[in-house]
């Protein structure tokens, strides 16, 4: 693709000359033909280095070769791998293995994979993709526009909207975890809610969404979920929120809008977190977090509080051998 094409593509503007571009890239792992990423003078040196063909880059980095100039490059290099994203899909239409229920309502544009298991009442908007081996359960609807990556599992009575894109081996739906004691044994409580995914959701690998005992759980518009997720029963989630890999939310908890909980975090249940709360890896949240700050640590504090605590827990070490040499010193003058 011509550098002017992919600069037309994405509504931005050229400098230099105009060159062909075999692939985008990151520093890196540039080369001959490339367009590379630069998002600072170092990285436009590297990259010339390496002899790629062009960069993209922001108006305020100087190089002498080609450029596609934008205000964000990171956001604007997000475009340029779209356009350069030539991953198989699955055809338009519906496998000859699928099983799908009569009464099941499927857009003529969607694609429906091999093996896939559609029940009763099932309905899938236009342009949906459900790869190789998953099951939609009775009742669902999908957006226009989701995808189910291989062996994603979406139980009954679920509700995914437009956009949403789930990855391989997901299950959305699933019983929640609620037990009741009777004196004798762990007696199951039944959960007869609902999931409710909202537009644009992206969700990874390997996560698992409960649905709620009564109303529904939520993952609001716009979310994005790591791979290795769990989020309990009747959680909501606002939009615009970041989960990253191996975070476990508790039943019943609220997540503010546009939050992030970094790389296993655990959220205990039944609490609350505000809007754009940040909460550090490795943290575990066992109370009401207020929303606008950034928390680290089990249980979680805001961060210039638990600074603190660490400074002073490196003194520790310190202040036990003086309070053992005061104990000592004491003991001399008794002894006397």
């Amino acid at each position: 693709m011509l550098l002017s094409e992919i600069a037309e593509k994405l509504g931005l503007e050229t400098r230099g000359g105009d060159v062909d571009i075999l692939r985008p890239s990151l520093v890196e792992d540039a080369g001959s033909g490339c367009l590379c990423l630069a998002t600072s003078a170092k990285y436009a040196r590297q990259a010339e280095s390496a002899g790629v063909a062009a960069l993209l880059t922001s108006d305020d980095v100087s190089t002498p070769l080609p450029v596609i100039v934008s205000p964000k490059p990171r956001v604007a290099f997000a475009g340029v791998l779209a356009l350069f994203d030539h991953r198989p899909g699955v055809p338009v239409g519906v496998d000859a293995t699928a099983n799908v229920s009569r009464s099941a309502s499927i857009d003529p544009t969607a694609a429906i994979g091999p093996n896939v298991c559609i029940e009763d009442n099932v309905r899938i908007g236009a342009g949906v993709e459900v790869c190789a081996g998953c099951f939609i359960g009775a009742g669902s609807v999908l957006g226009s526009e989701t995808r189910l990556g291989p062996g994603a599992v979406v139980y009954y009575n679920c509700l995914i909207g437009e956009r949403v894109r789930i990855q391989a081996n997901t299950v959305i739906g699933s019983e929640g975890y609620g037990y009741e004691f009777d004196g004798e044994r762990h007696v199951p409580v039944p959960h007869i809610g609902r999931v409710i995914i909202e537009d644009d959701v992206e969700i990874g690998a390997n996560c698992c969404v409960d649905r709620a005992k009564t109303g529904a759980t939520v993952i609001g518009a716009g979310s994005k979920i790591d791979n290795l997720v769990q989020v309990g029963h009747g959680v909501v989630i606002g939009p615009g929120t970041l989960l990253a890999g191996q975070v476990g939310i508790g039943g019943s908890t609220k997540i503010g809008a546009f939050s992030i909980l970094a790389g296993q975090v655990g959220v205990a249940d039944n609490t609350a977190l505000g809007d754009r709360t940040i909460v550090t890896a490795q943290s575990g949240v066992v109370s009401e977090l207020e929303g606008r700050e950034m928390y680290m640590g089990t249980p979680a504090r805001k961060v210039s509080e638990m600074r603190r605590i660490l400074a002073a827990l490196t003194r520790l070490p310190d202040l036990v051998r003086r309070v053992r040499a005061l104990e000592q010193g004491g003991n001399e003058s008794k002894n006397r």
